[in-house]
């Protein structure tokens, strides 16, 4: 019972709090402590606690780097069982995530990091993706769907990723999006 009240109130949650509460075995410190990694001149880090959830911080510096970081989430996803649909559905969400940040936190100029932490197991992804810009207001994105923004060559990402993912959040500066999946079976049998 407990575990179906904080799936859901995810969105009120951080990652590492939220890895935290299902015992993944760290406090939020200690998994904030993995994105310290650039400052040690590495690139990955990861640990496996009990219940086989894997957590890793991997700094990806241009948009053709995030292929092999979104096999390794895919990979990670299809060996925790999860259904190809919820595979696919997370690729395209990370994929906007990350593009959004080379986009429009660093116009298109690689070099800068964008960090990503993912926690998986066989309940859920957790995905957190961030970037050194400045950020922005979620809500101050137009709705896609909309007529009058059909027309646009953006603005499709953040409608996408809320299409695939059972949560997105922002942080408050608008810098880091927080993405969780869980299976399909699960989600469809919860009633969420």
């Amino acid at each position: 019972m407990r575990r179906e009240r904080n799936l859901r109130n995810l969105t009120e949650m951080r990652l590492p709090e939220f890895a935290f509460q299902f015992g993944l075995g760290q406090s939020p410190e200690q998994f904030l402590m993995h994105a310290a990694n650039k400052h040690t001149g590495r690139d990955s880090a990861a640990a496996v606690t009990g219940n086989q959830a894997v957590q890793m911080t991997e700094s990806v510096k241009s948009p053709a780097d995030m292929s092999a970081v979104i096999e390794n989430v895919a990979s990670k996803m299809a060996h925790s069982g999860f259904a190809r649909r919820d595979i696919v559905g997370v690729r395209v969400a990370l994929e906007e995530a990350v593009l959004n940040s080379f986009k429009h936190a660093y116009h298109n100029s690689p070099g800068k990091p964008v960090i990503i932490r993912h926690v998986i197991d066989r309940d859920q992804v957790l995905l957190e993706v961030e970037d050194q810009g400045t950020g922005f207001n979620p809500a101050s994105i137009p709705d896609p769907t909309s007529p009058e923004n059909w027309e646009r060559d953006s603005g499709r990402g953040i409608f996408l990723m809320r299409s695939y993912m059972n949560s997105v959040s922002f942080n408050d500066r608008g810098n880091c999006v927080t993405l969780c999946k869980q299976p399909s079976e699960l989600t469809a049998a919860d009633g969420s």
